[in-house]
């Protein structure tokens, strides 16, 4: 199935596929200097070095069972990643995940607007039925966010990783294509 090149707009942010040459910005805007509160929030363990994100921009580009998407604002500086990764087409279903890459983005509405666009991208131009999530019991402004858009709690794992010295729960969240369009 060829990939959907829709440019997503909304009243602050535009999001537009990742392209090959978006390399070098994604790279400085997300990983050159990475923030330390959004790797905290992601748990993102590792630090990527510039090649790393070459190579991987290049496989995402290809996957066709994903949709990374860049988050724009309304001056077109990039800041962000909302993503449809794991796409089972037959049993249309999908991940998602997003990342805002520094912190001085967040608590302005510009993640709910992305996920809002995403969400909308997945239920009717993908026909997906269900979309699922996992995110950190410690992240309360995230699961705040995700019930929000209609998002429901399926399970949690308690008490599974160890962050900063305490053990935190994992919260996995759907949302179906009915319970969107309520």
């Amino acid at each position: 199935m060829k990939k959907l090149d829709d440019l997503l707009e909304g009243k602050n942010v535009t999001l537009r596929l990742v392209r090959k040459e978006d390399k070098n910005s994604y790279y400085e805007a997300g990983f050159r200097n990475v923030d330390q509160e959004s790797m905290y929030y992601t748990q993102t363990a590792s630090v990527f070095t510039e090649e790393q994100i070459f190579s991987y921009v290049d496989r995402i580009t290809e996957d066709e069972q994903r949709y990374d998407f860049l988050i724009f604002d309304s001056m077109g500086v990039l800041y962000g990643e909302s993503v449809l990764n794991e796409i089972d087409w037959q049993n249309r279903s999908a991940n998602f995940r997003i990342a805002l890459f520094d912190q001085k983005h967040f608590g302005k509405g510009l993640g709910s607007e992305s996920l809002d666009l995403t969400l909308k991208f997945g239920f009717e131009k993908l026909d997906l039925n269900q979309i699922e999530l996992e995110v950190y019991g410690f992240n309360e402004r995230a699961i705040q966010v995700y019930k929000k858009a209609g998002f429901m709690t399926d399970e949690i794992e308690h008490n599974v990783k160890l962050i900063d010295g305490s053990l935190s729960s994992i919260l996995k969240m759907s949302l179906t294509k009915q319970q969107y369009r309520q």
